[in-house]
């Protein structure tokens, strides 16, 4: 008889506490404005946290740097088109990209946020992702590859990394002590 075991994607997420500070006028109008809509304070907290996301972007937006003559003197060029702007920070809003963003597994998370917002990483999370594309076992070599890469690419096999998950983060801490000494 086999085995079943169920990898941290396919896993049912349950709701979590959360406890947050609120100042007390801030508590009192998102209880008004619960009461108002007929939601409980969770409810409308939370959907006005799904809406807040439409407005947070993970795009930085390019910066105008001046473009200097012979002269040494200033010349800013124009700037972005608002409309275009408006359009790129939709596209790459959180909201936009909230499914691209969640996962439940921790890999996944890390992966995808490495690959929309590397600048979001923190430094710990990068050097656990550049560990696990250094363990070959965690590899699956592949044929096509992009036309900037040359010679075969490879997939991380990313069944093997969730089941494998926890054993990976203490792998990866006892490499990084080794280095350490």
């Amino acid at each position: 008889m086999s085995k079943h075991i169920e990898t941290p994607e396919k896993m049912p997420q349950a709701s979590k506490m959360t406890s947050l500070k609120i100042n007390p006028r801030t508590r009192y109008l998102a209880d008004l404005a619960a009461t108002i809509t007929n939601q409980s304070l969770t409810a409308y907290i939370e959907n006005a946290l799904l809406d807040s996301f439409s407005k947070v972007t993970l795009r930085v937006p390019q910066e105008l740097e001046p473009v200097y003559g012979p002269n040494g003197e200033a010349v800013r060029p124009d700037p972005t088109d608002v409309e275009q702007e408006r359009v790129q920070n939709e596209a790459m809003s959180i909201a936009n990209r909230a499914d691209d963003l969640w996962s439940e597994s921790e890999f996944g998370r890390i992966e995808s946020l490495a690959i929309l917002a590397p600048r979001l990483v923190p430094d710990e999370e990068k050097a656990l992702l550049n560990y696990i594309h250094n363990q070959k076992s965690l590899r699956i070599e592949v044929e096509e590859t992009h036309k900037l890469f040359a010679g075969k690419g490879y997939k991380l096999n990313k069944a093997k990394i969730n089941l494998e998950w926890d054993s990976i983060k203490v792998a990866f801490e006892k490499a990084k002590a080794g280095k350490g000494k």
